[in-house]
């Protein structure tokens, strides 16, 4: 099912977050044109994105957008929904050092006992060898409607670093 979260109305646009399969996902309308389109900051499938306005005035195109990963510290960016273009403006830093490369994630659906399908991401290191031996940490919580979010972790990622598959079952 999907899960609408907020919407923000803008001048010319209508913003809305909807979280369907525990994935969330930001969708811009022009209200002008009726035209919707899903709003993609990355490349990368599995995130947790955010939006925030910059200023109280409705007549702008210009929205922060963060997200964060399984891979990827928070990084929040300035995004023009017109033209499109958007400017990184802050990035958390790992003092340890991180590169997110680094560290391979995939969302696999599992069958439960009673036949239902189960969202799960999986992160590993690319290094680690997907053989049999190598150790899974699986990890999960989800009741109330609620969900867990793929979100960034310095501390899993320390156990990730040790060959060990971190599974988060999104029940």
């Amino acid at each position: 099912g999907k899960l609408v979260g907020g919407l923000t109305f803008l001048n010319d646009w209508i913003i809305r977050s909807e979280v369907s399969d525990a994935l969330a996902k930001i969708y811009i309308r022009n209200i002008k044109t009726n035209k919707e389109e899903e709003l993609r900051i990355t490349e990368e499938k599995v995130i947790s994105p955010g939006i925030s306005l910059i200023q109280k005035n409705k007549d702008t195109d210009i929205i922060r957008i963060s997200y964060d990963s399984p891979k990827t510290p928070s990084r929040t960016f300035e995004y023009n929904i017109k033209t499109k273009e958007k400017k990184l403006v802050k990035e958390q830093i790992v003092p340890s050092g991180h590169n997110r490369d680094d560290y391979i994630v995939e969302r696999l659906n599992c069958e439960s006992q009673d036949g239902r399908q189960i969202p799960m991401t999986i992160t590993y290191h690319k290094k680690t060898k997907l053989d049999g031996n190598a150790h899974v940490l699986l990890y999960g919580y989800g009741s109330y409607g609620m969900s867990m979010s793929p979100t960034f972790s310095s501390t899993r990622l320390s156990l990730i670093n040790r060959k060990i598959i971190w599974a988060t079952a999104h029940i």
